[in-house]
């Protein structure tokens, strides 16, 4: 896509992967987040909505013709890192966003004992300990 390739011109790409995507709004905010000499290079999403692979397909494959890979499974799964691994190949990953999910923590509305749930930032964890990337954005609900 010609479009793509002279806004990659000599910027340098800062690869970034969005764990718990949603409908990509952290995604988008990143896609966004340019500047003259850098551009954030968007490698992989994950979400266990398929509804959410959707969204991201076209959105960032279709209309902006990017090559961004989706993994539609639970994070908590124990394929989960091999897949991601396996996706990623041998690129290095910058940057790491997510936002797991907090219902189980929250103390509004209510709250299921042994929430499966409650795991899922333990498994964020280990995703990030085996990419190793520079830097980890994480927002917090309030």
């Amino acid at each position: 896509m010609a479009q793509l390739d002279k806004f990659t011109e000599g910027r340098k790409p800062v690869t970034f992967v969005d764990l718990f995507a949603s409908a990509g709004g952290i995604s988008e905010g990143f896609m966004q987040a340019y500047t003259d000499h850098n551009y954030y290079d968007f490698v992989l999403a994950s979400d266990i909505n398929e509804n959410c692979e959707l969204t991201h397909r076209v959105r960032y494959n279709e209309q902006l013709g990017l090559d961004t890979k989706f993994i539609t499974e639970d994070i908590m799964s124990p394929t989960f890192l091999p897949h991601l691994k396996k996706a990623l190949g041998k690129k290095e990953i910058d940057v790491v966003t997510g936002g797991p999910s907090c219902q189980s923590f929250s103390l509004s509305g209510r709250r299921k004992r042994f929430d499966k749930r409650d795991g899922l930032f333990n498994h964020y964890l280990k995703v990030i300990r085996a990419l190793r990337p520079k830097y980890l954005f994480t927002p917090l609900a309030a």
